[in-house]
């Protein structure tokens, strides 16, 4: 025997609907509403699709969420996507970021943190090789050289 249909349902509920008393229908509505919410649940929950979205943690992320979960200001999310440095997905006007992707994106920019063997020092002795490099006279004017000379003076 086949399993009915959910029409076959409607129409025994249709049937027995006639049985029951106006007062057991409040209770009955509420049974409804909630039979029709878990209906919209599964019609808009891709985890009870086919696919690849179905797949446990596949999912499509809204900017806020990516926002949120890369501690970073939406509009500068929203910028990377713009420059294509964010992988996304544009579904018309929206743009969502797949989960799986994100993760991996993640992953390749733990590497790219600041370098460890780089040391203030360093950073110092470049910035004064650089200013040494300069050359300031006085023909390119009074103020020129009185900056020039400032700034040798602080950096060394």
């Amino acid at each position: 025997m086949a399993e009915p249909t959910y029409m076959d349902l409607i129409g025994k509920l249709d049937l027995e609907l006639s049985k029951i008393a106006p007062a057991e229908c409040p209770g009955l509505l509420a049974e409804l509403e909630r039979l029709k919410a878990l209906a919209w649940v599964r019609l808009t929950t891709p985890s009870h699709g086919t696919g690849e979205l179905s797949q446990p943690g596949n999912q499509l992320l809204t900017i806020p969420q990516v926002s949120e979960r890369l501690a970073l200001p939406v509009g500068r999310v929203y910028e990377l996507a713009r420059q294509g440095k964010l992988p996304v997905v544009r579904v018309g006007k929206y743009v969502r970021v797949h989960s799986v992707q994100l993760a991996g994106w993640i992953r390749d920019r733990r590497d790219l943190a600041v370098d460890k063997n780089v040391s203030f020092k360093d950073t110092r002795d470049y910035a004064n090789d650089r200013l040494r490099a300069a050359t300031v006279s006085s023909e390119d004017g009074p103020h020129l050289e009185r900056y020039g000379r400032s700034c040798r003076t602080a950096l060394e």
